[in-house]
C-alpha cells in the first residue's frame, strides 16, 4: 500500500482515472478522494493551494473546456470513447486575494504562490511594491491580482496584462495564467483579446 501511495503521489488525477480503469478499479474511495481531483491536474503543490484558499485567496477557472477537467475524472471510459484520448484541455486561470488579509503574514505566500514551487524574483519583489500600491489607493474590500511567478517578458514591467502558458501536473492540460499589468490590478480588470473570446465563454 505504501509502495502505491508514492506512486500515486507522482501521478496527475487524468493519469490516475486511466491506470484505475486498466487496472479493474482497485482504488479504494479514500484513494479516489484523495488521488482523482480536478485541481491536482493544475496545481503541483494542491495542499499549499488549498491552504491558500482557506486564507481568501480566489482562484477563477475560464473555457470552454473546464467542465470536461471533472467529467474525464469521473467516467474515464464514456469519455475516451468520444475520441478525446489526445484532445487537449484548454484552461484559464486567475488568481486574486483580498488586499485586507485576515493573516497579514500570509502576504508572502499569497504573492509566492505559482503552479511551480519557486516564483520569479524580480516579478515577487516588484508585486510587493505593487500591492503596497494598491493597498494604499483602493478601497478596503479590494482585490489583488496575483502572477503566479512568472517571470517578466524581456526582462521590464509590461504594461499591459497577458495569458500566459504555464507547465501543469498534466500534460493533455494546456493552462494559461493570467499575468496582469499595475492598471489591471488598480482597475480591477483583465485584458481578454478578441481571438481569445471564444475559448473563453466557457
Amino acid at each position: 500500500y505504501d509502495a502505491r501511495k508514492r506512486i500515486l503521489q507522482h501521478l496527475s488525477a487524468w493519469e490516475i482515472a486511466k491506470l484505475n480503469v486498466c487496472l479493474g478499479h482497485v482504488l479504494d474511495d479514500r484513494e479516489l478522494t484523495a488521488y482523482i481531483r480536478p485541481f491536482r491536474d493544475l496545481f503541483f503543490d494542491e495542499k499549499e493551494m488549498e491552504y491558500l484558499v482557506a486564507e481568501g485567496m480566489k482562484l477563477v477557472l475560464l473555457g470552454n473546456d473546464v467542465p470536461l477537467l471533472r467529467k474525464r475524472l469521473q467516467d474515464p471510459v464514456s469519455y475516451l470513447k468520444r475520441g478525446r484520448t489526445e484532445k487537449t484541455l484548454q484552461i484559464y486561470l486567475l488568481g486574486v486575494f483580498p488586499v485586507q488579509l485576515r493573516n497579514k503574514h500570509m502576504l508572502h505566500r499569497m504573492l509566492a504562490f505559482g503552479i511551480h514551487e519557486r516564483p520569479d524574483l524580480a516579478r515577487f519583489d516588484y508585486d510587493k511594491v505593487a500591492f503596497k500600491a494598491i493597498q494604499k489607493r483602493g478601497p478596503k474590500e479590494k482585490l489583488f491580482m496575483i502572477s503566479f511567478g512568472v517571470p517578466f517578458t524581456g526582462g521590464r514591467i509590461e504594461d499591459r496584462g497577458f495569458w500566459h502558458r504555464v507547465e501543469a501536473p498534466d500534460v493533455f492540460v494546456d493552462l494559461k495564467v493570467y499575468v496582469p499589468c499595475f492598471r489591471d490590478r488598480a482597475l480591477g480588470e483583465v485584458m481578454v483579446q478578441p481571438s481569445e473570446l471564444s475559448r473563453l465563454s466557457g
